[in-house]
Parts: structure tokens; sequence; C-alpha cells
């Protein structure tokens, strides 16, 4: 999302320290509907399951909403992607894994920075 231009809101009492604040809008808070209302896209991500189905049955047929937690309960999945500067490549488990998408997203990464000597973010 960073990559793209997008500023993600995260709405959570707190934050990892990895987290550079400087790139997301937070909302130190739990998750209320209120905060969601006029999002497009939302990805419950919490360590909470109940949390999670009750972000995505509160949810628009307009909103988009990516249940980490069940993957059964959400509209899409995230992909794993490389970009450059003219070359987007995008990799999906459909959900299913995405550990194996990470490692295929490494193994691309290396085989396309060495046949096309290409630099990606």
């Amino acid at each position: 999302m960073l990559l793209a231009g997008v500023v993600p809101t995260v709405i959570s009492p707190e934050l990892v320290a990895n987290i550079d604040q400087a790139k997301i809008n937070w909302i130190q808070d739990i998750y209320r509907r209120k905060y969601v209302e006029e999002m497009d896209i939302i990805i419950a991500c919490t360590n909470d399951a109940q949390v999670n189905d009750r972000v995505k049955a509160e949810a628009t047929h307009f909103q988009l909403v990516n249940n980490t937690s069940d993957k059964t309960n959400s509209d899409f999945y995230n992909l794993a992607t490389l970009s450059s500067d003219d070359m987007f490549i995008s990799i999906s488990t459909m959900g299913k894994s995405p550990s194996v998408a990470k490692k295929m997203k490494n193994e691309i990464k290396e085989w396309v920075s060495k046949r096309f000597h290409k630099e990606f973010e």
C-alpha cells in the first residue's frame, strides 16, 4: 500500500515498535465501526477472530474486507508484490499460504533480478 502512495489507517490500542508512525494514520483505540465507515478497503487483522468477524459483518456491500483470520469470510486476498520502474509482479495463493507466497516472491525476485537486471522496491 505504501508503494502505491496510500497511507493506511491502523486502529489499535498499541503499536509494535517497528511500525513507523510517520507512514500511517494511527487511531489509538479498539475497533469501532465509526472509524471505517468511509473506507473502501478494510484489512481485519487483529489477534481476536471475533473482532475480525465483526469487522466483516458490519461492512457495507460497497466495502471490501480481508478477514485475515478466516479466508472464507473475506472479499479478497493480499498479494505478494514486486515492483520496479517498469515492472509489477503479483503473487497470490488465494489466501491459502501467505508464507508460500512470500517464498515465491523472493525466488521470483532473485530470478528476475539476475535475468533482467532489475532492482525491486
